[in-house]
C-alpha cells in the first residue's frame, strides 16, 4: 500500500481536484481512495490482490469541532470519543464510509458505526466498523493517525 500526498491537491491550491484526479489516473492501480483539505490533499492505493477495499481521509486536524463530529456519532460510546477527539473520529468516520463503496454503502455516514477504538503507539489509534454486516461487507479495521497538523485515517479490508 501507499500513500501520496501534495499541497498541490489540497482545496486551496487551483485546479486541486483535476491535479488530484490525473494523478490517481496515472497510478497502476484499482483499489484507491483519494481526499483533500485545506493545504493538503491525497491518495491511497494499493495493488494487494488481498486488499478488496479501501478507504483514505485527510482533515486539517485543528479544522473539525466537537459539534460537527457529534451530529454524526451514532451511539453513546461514538459519543463520547467524538467529545474527546473531534477531528480523529471525523477522519475515521469519513475513511469508512469511503471504503464501505464497493458493499451496501448507507446514504450518510452517520449510519456507520465505529467501536474498539485502541491506542496501538502513542500516535497510532486503531478502530473496527462495528455494523459492517448491515452493509453486506467484511470486517473492516482502520488506523488513525496525526502529523504536522494533519489527521490522516485509512480504512482497509
Amino acid at each position: 500500500m501507499k500513500i501520496e500526498l501534495s499541497k498541490k491537491w489540497g482545496a486551496d491550491a487551483p485546479n486541486y481536484q483535476e491535479l488530484l484526479n490525473q494523478a490517481v489516473e496515472n497510478s497502476s492501480t484499482t483499489v484507491f481512495s483519494k481526499s483533500h483539505t485545506l493545504g493538503l490533499g491525497g491518495f491511497a492505493e494499493t495493488q494487494s490482490d488481498k486488499i478488496k477495499t479501501l478507504g483514505f481521509d485527510i482533515e486539517l486536524n485543528s479544522r473539525v469541532t466537537v459539534a460537527p463530529a457529534l451530529r454524526i456519532a451514532v451511539s453513546d460510546s461514538e459519543k463520547a470519543f467524538a467529545q474527546q477527539h473531534p477531528a480523529i473520529f471525523w477522519t475515521a468516520k469519513e475513511a469508512s464510509f469511503k471504503a464501505l463503496r464497493p458493499f451496501q454503502q448507507p446514504s450518510v455516514v452517520s449510519k456507520v458505526e465505529l467501536g474498539s477504538w485502541q491506542k496501538s503507539e502513542s500516535q497510532f489509534e486503531s478502530f473496527i466498523i462495528v455494523n459492517c454486516a448491515e452493509f453486506k461487507a467484511p470486517p473492516l479495521r482502520g488506523l488513525v493517525w496525526i502529523e504536522q497538523g494533519y489527521c490522516f485515517s485509512i480504512v482497509l479490508g
